[in-house]
């Protein structure tokens, strides 16, 4: 059985400490470009677990794909949320664009432990803004890709509780299981791999948004959702449609 690492962090908050420095984002990273990057966000997410009344903290990844939704990880989600604010980081600036007031998770997805292929081809959510979001030369919502990208270089993007960071990757198809519909890529040599924080993040080429970033297995091999097979469930949940390739 393979070994799956899901990418969020993870940290516990009690009476109102600040959050432990955690880990750099994406593995082999090269920099980061705002200018190609303009719709990556960060999303700080509270989490209330009522058996240890405690609230968790998590950071993962998002990306803007229209003024009023973000798409994101499933298993970011996936507990008793209280709090989503979504926050543009550009090396130690901060900017506050906007809280989440309402999620979906795909409904295929179930929030399992376990690790199951069939299962997180599924992992994605929609946050949805609570005001819609400003737009400007410096923010702005990606494309979504309507075809796979496999054989094809792509840019691997996201956010840890640091500065956010881009990597390059190729994207191939997943060697198993069979019938599996995600997207794979391999980090080494030069080649990106995911981290923590990278939950959510974004696999992107010339076409726009081709994958979501939901976990790294071992010999860090990191596993995407592909967007391509998601479109019709995107459009009927934001209730936007698809012109080219953005959603307006």
């Amino acid at each position: 059985m393979s070994t799956i690492t899901y990418l969020c962090l993870s940290i516990i908050l009690i009476h109102g400490t600040k959050p432990a420095e955690i880990q750099k984002a994406v593995g082999n990273a090269d920099g980061f470009r705002p200018n190609v990057h303009k719709y990556l966000v960060k999303l700080y997410i509270d989490e209330f677990n009522s058996a240890t009344l405690d609230y968790s903290h998590f950071v993962c990844s998002g990306s803007i794909i229209h003024k009023r939704w973000i798409i994101s990880a499933a298993h970011c989600l996936s507990g008793d949320v209280t709090k989503i604010e979504i926050l543009r980081q550009i090396g130690s600036k901060e900017k506050v664009l906007g809280f989440g007031i309402k999620y979906a998770n795909h409904p295929d997805y179930i929030d399992s432990p376990e690790v199951d292929f069939y299962n997180d081809q599924n992992d994605l959510a929609l946050v949805k803004t609570q005001k819609a979001i400003k737009l400007n030369k410096r923010i702005q919502p990606i494309a979504l890709a309507r075809f796979r990208a496999f054989g094809e270089q792509a840019i691997v993007a996201g956010y840890s509780s640091g500065t956010p960071l881009e990597g390059t990757v190729v994207v191939k198809r997943c060697k198993s299981p069979p019938g599996t519909r995600m997207l794979c890529t391999q980090g080494h040599g030069h080649w990106a791999y995911l981290e923590n924080g990278d939950s959510g993040g974004a696999l992107i080429t010339d076409d726009g948004l081709v994958g979501v970033a939901s976990a790294r297995l071992e010999d860090n091999v990191s596993l995407f959702v592909d967007i391509s097979i998601h479109i019709d469930w995107i459009q009927e949940v934001t209730g936007k449609k698809l012109v080219n390739k953005t959603l307006t």
